[in-house]
């Protein structure tokens, strides 16, 4: 159901009724709260929680802020240039968009990261 060849989709997870509601739970939240969500993962480009929550939660009116392993935070869109790099796709043009170019890195980078099941 959330498999694409063996491997978990992350786009198809972020479209199930779970974590869509996980989602609104997070939003609800916030809005009483100081909510942090953590992870163990050293760098926040090859976390599933950026690949998933973080990919759904960006552009939102508050601020995503990750703390990397040496302890230094970086915004979204730090990780996100980082993500660009990272991903290596082809770039046309200086008229690319860069959010789309984003979005691309996500998908690459998530399916290299999802586990066989």
């Amino acid at each position: 159901m959330f498999h694409d060849n063996g491997r978990v989709s992350y786009a198809k997870v972020a479209q199930a009724d779970f974590f869509r509601a996980g989602l609104e739970r997070v939003r609800e939240g916030m809005k009483s709260y100081r909510v942090v969500l953590m992870c163990a993962e050293r760098d926040p480009i090859i976390c599933h929680r950026f690949m998933l929550v973080t990919r759904n939660l960006r552009g939102e009116d508050f601020d995503i802020v990750h703390i990397r392993a040496d302890g230094l935070l970086e915004t979204n869109e730090e990780a996100e240039r980082r993500l660009l790099e990272a991903a290596r796709l082809p770039r046309g043009t200086l008229f690319d968009d860069e959010a789309a170019m984003i979005e691309a890195s996500y998908e690459r980078m998530g399916k290299g990261m999802a586990t066989n099941t």
